[in-house]
């Protein structure tokens, strides 16, 4: 919920968002325990850059109720 209330503070303006979840979360079926949340935003004063390494990632996208 931090996450949230920082963005709101900040005014940021969201294009796209998700999050993260690690490798052996998805191998135990626990789908719903994020390990990290991210925006995409243009305002890049007001966010650290992360750049992950090179290597084979797994990219889910969700349709529907969260219910």
């Amino acid at each position: 919920m931090s996450f949230f209330k920082y963005i709101r503070q900040e005014g940021v303006i969201i294009d796209d968002g998700g999050a993260l979840i690690r490798q052996d979360q998805v191998e135990a079926g626990d789908y719903l325990n994020y390990s990290n949340l991210y925006i995409r935003t243009d305002q890049l004063d007001l966010a650290e850059i992360l750049i992950k390494k090179a290597r084979q990632y797994v990219i889910g996208y969700h349709k529907g109720s969260y219910k």
